[in-house]
């Protein structure tokens, strides 16, 4: 049987093909970067996304979402310290938002930075209380380090 992630990713080399045509036609079109780099990093071509995520941030500084997905991208090409930068912007530009608050707690916790973590864990929970998996992790540290309570 084929993979159920055909589709997607058929989806994304046609995407990765055609945007990787848009992008030279306006580079300063900040969606198209962010785009581009959202199909590599579907293909899991996280080096090569990371530039298009970083020239977005750079195009839209003001935008929070272009620094969330350049935290993510970061996170998971395993740069726990760029990840931490990239969420802390966007946390200054949108303090509530509890996946902010999630994403930077793991690479805090990915960098052994317990209490920031356990800190940054806390406030997801307090701005979204139904959060599983941030109450999981909290709860795994704290079992860990009681010196952390």
């Amino acid at each position: 049987p084929r993979s159920t992630l055909f589709p997607y990713t058929t989806l994304f080399r046609s995407a990765v093909t055609q945007l990787s045509e848009a992008v030279p036609l306006d580079p300063d079109f900040a969606s198209a970067h962010a785009n581009l780099a959202a199909a590599l990093a579907g293909q899991g071509k996280l080096d090569e996304a990371i530039p298009h995520f970083l020239i977005a941030t750079q195009l839209q500084p003001d935008n929070p979402e272009a620094h969330f997905n350049l935290g993510l991208a970061y996170l998971n090409n395993r740069e726990p310290e760029k990840a931490a930068a990239a969420f802390s912007e966007e946390l200054r530009l949108s303090p509530n938002e509890p996946k902010g608050h999630y994403r930077l707690a793991e690479a805090l916790r990915a960098q052994n930075k317990l209490p920031e973590a356990v800190f940054q864990y806390r406030e997801t929970l307090r701005l979204t209380p139904q959060f599983p998996q941030a109450k999981k992790e909290l709860d795994e540290i704290l079992a860990a380090h009681s010196q952390l309570h």
